[in-house]
């Protein structure tokens, strides 16, 4: 439990995030680009779409939860893991992915509010986790378990085996035959993207579909976690479709964007029958 000083820090952090969050989005290419980022044209494409689901998703989450805490609701935590877990990949990205060297711009400047923003995606998550831990958590039937697990492994196999496969290719040709340019435009973003996914994204799907199988009584929130990032990094990624295809970027296609609707139809549907499994949310 907080103390009454540690919780007006915490709401202050909170509410200081989202208006942040608005900010940065404003600033970037979707709408002023006043923030200009180092990277090819396609992957500014991406960041305006990102951006735009930010705004638009995220940050509202983010205040919401923060009313909520005030009025002393249940549900602020269920968001927190969610847009806690999304800020750290998102600002990470946004620093780790630039290419410093190959293009101009400027979002160096924004170098400190992206690690701040960072810092309170981790601070966020925690929270999260820790008021979720707090509450009774019904028993996932295990055979439900099994077949959720089933499909997040199938997911898992196949994420993994396209990003082993794409970077394989790379390795050998020096880009990505389907789309070119994707890497050659943006090797830094490129890395930075696919080492997420392989180190976090990816691994954290078969370990929630391991202790979906074995632990059904205990994975709650290590299951939570993945399939709230999942749900709202999906709903980016849909965003950077819509984006590639209004500005016209020769790489947009519609088969692979259909292919997310449906991904991201069947994550959501799994995210919410976790939540669904939680008492007095």
């Amino acid at each position: 439990m907080l103390k009454k000083w540690e919780m007006k820090l915490f709401l202050i952090q909170l509410f200081l995030t989202g208006f942040l969050i608005i900010i940065v989005s404003i600033l970037g290419p979707m709408f002023l680009n006043v923030i200009i980022y180092r990277t090819s044209d396609s992957n500014k494409f991406q960041v305006m779409g990102q951006d735009l689901w930010t705004l638009i998703g995220i940050a509202p989450l983010i205040l919401i939860s923060g009313i909520g805490f005030i009025y002393k609701k249940k549900f602020p935590k269920y968001f927190l893991v969610g847009t806690g877990t999304y800020q750290v990949y998102t600002y990470l990205s946004y620093i780790l992915g630039a290419e410093y060297a190959l293009y101009s711009g400027n979002n160096e400047f924004c170098f400190f509010i992206f690690i701040f923003l960072v810092i309170t995606g981790y601070l966020n998550t925690i929270m999260g986790i820790k008021e979720i831990k707090k509450e009774t958590i019904s028993s996932l039937d295990p055979k439900k378990s099994k077949i959720i697990a089933l499909i997040i492994l199938i997911l898992g196999i196949v994420f993994g085996f396209l990003w082993i496969s794409e970077v394989i290719e790379v390795l050998i040709t020096g880009d990505v035959i389907n789309y070119p340019g994707m890497y050659k435009d943006a090797p830094n973003g490129y890395w930075t993207i696919r080492s997420f996914d392989l180190v976090w994204s990816i691994p954290i799907m078969f370990y929630s579909a391991y202790l979906l199988i074995t632990r059904p009584k205990t994975c709650y929130n290590t299951v939570l976690i993945f399939m709230s990032f999942g749900s709202y990094y999906i709903s980016a990624v849909l965003f950077m479709g819509i984006a590639e295809f209004v500005k016209g970027d020769p790489n947009a296609s519609i088969g692979t964007f259909f292919l997310f609707i449906k991904i991201s139809i069947l994550v959501w549907s799994l995210y919410l029958w976790l939540l669904r499994q939680k008492k007095n949310i």
